[in-house]
This record gives structure tokens, sequence and C-alpha cells, in this order.
């Protein structure tokens, strides 16, 4: 048997490719696959290129290369997942009205709700079954917070529409020139309108798709990509054949086709993006090595919460056992288990047949909790359940193999 201590590799390990700034002259480091060259420009804010087999992308040279979790990367990452899985709301209940703006998430990722509400300082979180949401109704924190966060950095997706409906509301609520029954119509003629079917948010200016690479990267930033994908993507592995199991990524839009066209540029992924007429939405996906590749360098090391530990695991079981069909197995069978069983980290623990999940608190209140997930065949260990920045993952043979 191997001895877990020994052979658990950390995921979160800061490779020199995943440095916040790059370093100027040259700067030569590894990626997880092949090895890159960065030379950054002598002028102020230009990019540095990254060049490596089959992929080439840029990051932001000095001030305005953004790290992860300060509070320009938070906002612009807040808009992304607020155009994937938000809600501005205008109501009515008992001749009062209510605006409100919420992000709804499974419980299984509720760390990412108290990872907003811990940066914004601002809202509740409400548990509703298998959902959660965190929530900010008060017009005075929605005008000091919230509005000055949307207004900097546009929606990028039709949520724009119900932005500025939730925003005239504010106006109407708060105008002290109108009285009660003349807001209550106002309001009302504001609930009315719906949005037009080929409504396009502003930020994309006069683009159509396809948009150029160039374009896309000027709207859509990678905090406001990783924010998207918290709630709109999917990590998987799926099997091909009863020999081969692939990595797979997956995003699905109702509306909003230039962002799914725009994503797929920005990852450099071959696949079209295709219209479930069945269903009603825009599908992007692919399991091709290539565009796998390039997804994985274009989030390591941003993104967080739930999405971060799925993602942590399946890269680096491509890494590790891309090819190895019962290593695999074993990897998207505890995926799927995870999804399954977290319907909420807190104070949680279940046992299923050989499935266990184990919530620990640990003997200092002060610190982050740590998590061990274990099957017979593998063993993952969050110990950072806020931002978890360090994940020991490992698939272990059975008792009569050897290490390799």
């Amino acid at each position: 048997m191997y001895d877990v201590e020994s052979l658990c590799l950390l995921a979160a390990t800061k490779f020199p490719s995943m440095r916040e700034y790059p370093k100027k002259k040259e700067v030569r480091y590894s990626w997880l696959f092949n090895k890159s060259y960065v030379r950054t420009l002598t002028t102020r804010g230009q990019f540095a290129w990254v060049a490596k087999k089959n992929f080439v992308t840029h990051q932001r040279l000095d001030g305005e290369y953004l790290v992860k979790n300060e509070q320009k990367w938070f906002e612009q990452w807040l808009v992304g997942i607020t155009d994937g899985e938000g809600t501005f709301g205008v109501y009515k209940s008992n001749g009062k009205w209510s605006l409100v703006y919420k992000i709804t998430l499974s419980r299984y990722n509720l760390r990412a709700l108290h990872y907003i509400k811990t940066h914004l300082g601002i809202g509740n979180i409400i548990k509703d079954g298998t959902k959660a949401r965190v929530a900010v109704r008060d017009r005075k924190k929605l005008e000091a917070v919230i509005f000055p966060i949307f207004d900097k950095y546009p929606l990028l997706t039709s949520k724009h529409f119900n932005y500025v409906i939730l925003k005239k509301a504010f106006s109407i609520l708060t105008d002290p020139t109108t009285d009660k029954i003349e807001k209550d119509k106002h309001l009302l003629d504001l609930k009315e309108l719906t949005i037009p079917s080929n409504y396009v948010s502003p930020a994309w200016s006069n683009n159509v798709v396809p948009v150029s690479y160039e374009n896309a990267l000027l709207i859509m930033s990678k905090p406001w990509m990783s924010g998207f994908i918290e709630g709109e993507s999917s990590f998987y592995l799926v099997t091909k054949d009863s020999k081969r199991i692939v990595h797979g990524f997956g995003i699905s839009q109702k509306l909003d086709l230039i962002v799914l066209d725009s994503i797929k540029t920005l990852l450099h992924i071959k696949t079209s993006v295709v219209y479930k007429e069945k269903h009603n939405y825009f599908m992007l996906d692919t399991t091709n090595s290539k565009a796998i590749e390039n997804i994985i360098e274009y989030f390591k090391n941003n993104l967080v919460a739930m999405k971060n530990v799925e993602y942590k695991i399946w890269a680096r079981s491509y890494s590790k056992h891309k090819g190895n069909f019962d290593k695999l197995s074993i990897v998207r069978d505890t995926m799927r288990s995870m999804k399954k069983n977290y319907l909420d980290i807190s104070n949680f623990q279940k046992t299923n047949d050989n499935f266990n999940l184990i919530y620990q608190k640990r003997l200092n209140p002060s610190k982050n909790n740590g998590l061990t997930h274990c099957n017979n065949n593998t063993t993952l260990k969050i110990l950072n359940i806020e931002d978890s920045s360090k994940i020991f993952y490992s698939v272990k043979p059975n008792n009569k193999s050897k290490p390799n």
C-alpha cells in the first residue's frame, strides 16, 4: 500500500508559472505540460505574451496585473458570478416595494456565498433546502456598495437589462418629488418591461459573433471569467468507450450567444457553440486534449470556492492519470460523490457504504476548518475550507500493488 503522506501531491503548490507578478527582463519557467518563456515589454501597461506549444496567451504587466482576492479582482469576479447566477429583483408585497440583489447557488458551494459576503462586508446568507443565497435588500447598502461595482464593471450578459431596471426602480423609490400613487404607477410600468430576445449588453458595443480575440480580451477579464464559471461551467470526466475516459469542459447559457462565443475564443476551443433546441439554451463543450490543456493553463490559480476544488482534482488527474482508465474512473466517481453529498459543508457528516464525508473542526476555532473525503481508493484532504488553497490528492492502487 502506498504511504498517503508521501504520495499525496499538493495540488495548490505555487509553481514558478503561478507567480502573481511577472518579473522584468526575461523569465523562464515550467508549465504543467511543457516549458514556456516570457519576455516583458519595457512600456508600462503593455502585455507579456506567453508562448507554449499549442497555446498562446498574454497577461497584463506591472500595476495593471490583478492579484487574486484583492478588491479589484474580487469586484470583477463578483460581476462574473452575477452574470451567471445573480438576480436583480423589484418586488411588491403588502403594498410595499422592495429591491434585492442576490446570488443563488447550491449549498454544495456555500463557501462561495461566504466568500462574497466577507468581501462585500454586507448581505445575509439564507439556506433553503438544497439551495442557498446571499442577498442585499437595504437600499442604502445597494447604493453605497453594489451599484458602484456594477457601474464600474458592466455586466456582460442580459443580466445588465435587469440591473438597469433595478437602478430605475431605486431612483423612483428615492425620488422625494413624487407621491406614493405616482411611484406605484411608475414601478408597475417598469415591471411590465420584458427583455428583447436579441438583447446584448452595452459592454459589447458594436461587436458581433464571432468576436475577435483582441476584442474579447478587452471586454472579458480573467476575474470575470473565473466568477462566471463558478456556477455556469462543469469540469468533468466522461466515458468514451469501455477502455477510455477523457476530460471535458462544458458551459451553457440560455441567452447571450456572444458570451459563449467569446469564452470559446479566449480559451482557444475549436468546438462550435451549439443551440440545444429541445431545452432552449446554448452549449459550449469540449473534450479535445489541446483545448483541455488551454483551459487548465487559463484557470490556474484563478478560481475560488468549490469550483477551485473541482478544477484542481480535474487538472491534476489530467497531468497525472491521463489515459489510465481505472484511476480516472476513481477520480470521476469521487467528483460525482462530492456533488451528491456536499449539500452543506458546515457541520455535515454522512456515511454511505464505501463513501465517507467528514467535516472536522480544528482545535483552534480561529483557523479554517479541514475536510477529509475518502473512499476505498481515493484520498482528498482539503486543509483550507475557505479558499481551498491546499489540497492533497492521491489515487491509491489495491493493497498488493507497488508504487510506480
